[in-house]
Parts: C-alpha cells; structure tokens; sequence
C-alpha cells in the first residue's frame, strides 16, 4: 500500500459518511412518521389484500434477514461496520431483481396512472427505502423480525403465534 492509498481511504471514508447522513435525513424528512410507526405502516400494507402470512420485508425483496450480511444486526449498522456497504448492495440488488419481476417490460410515467400499478410501485420503493435506511433496518431487525421470524430470531422477545398476530402485538390495531 503507498501513501496515496491511506490518504485516500479516509476522505473516501468522509464522502461515504456525509453521503449517509444526507441520504438518511432526507428520508426521515419524506416520512413524518416515527420509525416504529413507518415499519409498521409498511408492514400493514404487506398484510393487506391477503389472507397469507405477511412476508417480511427481507422477504419481499427476496433477501435472507438472518444471514450475513444483515446478521449479526451491528454488524451492518452504520458505515463505520463491516458489512454495512454490503447490505446496502445487497439490498439495491434485491430491488432491481424484484422490480423486474413485477414490471417484467419495464414501467412508463403513463402506466403510473393506474392505482394498481402505482400501488406495486409505491410499495416496491417504501420497502426498500426502509431496508436502506439504516435507524428503520436496525429497528426492524433488532425488534420486528424476532417477533415474525419465530426462534431464529428470538433475542427476548416472545413470539407469538402468527406474523399477523405479531404484527398486532408490535404495533396495535386489529
């Protein structure tokens, strides 16, 4: 390694940084709600329109939460963690897979006009907005997954029987 590298590495480390803390308040400044509140929104529109169990949000976008690089969850917390840069690839990949199976021909500003298909879209990205975020994926591996992800996951908290029940347990309502 000569000198130009180590220099490099910590502006290149800075940029990264400043580019998260931009990128995470923007998205807390788009969503009003508290992060309990927006996973549990999110998750709510994951259980509407079905009688199945919910999928996670990991499981929506076709992502193993219990695996590395998402598991341990400090490990991919914040840039300064080791797998943090690989969750966040792993999570964008994920997106792209998933977007080409629901908009299989791509998607035009036209066909946004149909609510079923903004629907898919504005869930496609809330997801991965959440996952993304940093604060929303620490919460929701720390204290959601355990709940829906049954003893894998348990650190603490009881699973109970269902994720429909779990997501009530978690978040209220019915």
């Amino acid at each position: 390694m000569v000198a130009a590298d180590v220099l490099a590495a910590p502006g290149l480390q800075l940029v990264n940084f400043a580019y998260w803390i931009f990128s995470a308040s923007f998205w807390r400044s788009q969503h009003p709600l508290s992060g309990k509140e927006l996973l549990c929104e999110v998750q709510r529109r994951l259980i509407s329109g079905t009688n199945a169990e919910p999928p996670t949000l990991f499981e929506y976008l076709g992502l193993d939460a219990a695996k590395t690089p998402f598991w341990p969850p400090k490990e991919c917390a914040s840039p300064l963690n080791k797998n943090y840069q690989a969750a966040q690839d792993a999570i964008n990949q994920a997106y792209l897979q998933r977007f080409s199976v629901i908009f299989p021909n791509g998607l035009s500003a036209d066909a946004l006009d149909n609510p079923d298909v903004k629907k898919k879209f504005d869930l496609l990205n809330t997801v991965t907005s959440c996952l993304l975020d940093e604060t929303s994926r620490q919460l929701y591996l720390e204290f959601v997954m355990p709940a829906l992800a049954g003893p894998s996951f348990n650190i603490g908290i009881d699973n109970v029987k269902g994720r429909r029940a779990a997501i009530k347990q978690i978040c209220g309502g019915e």
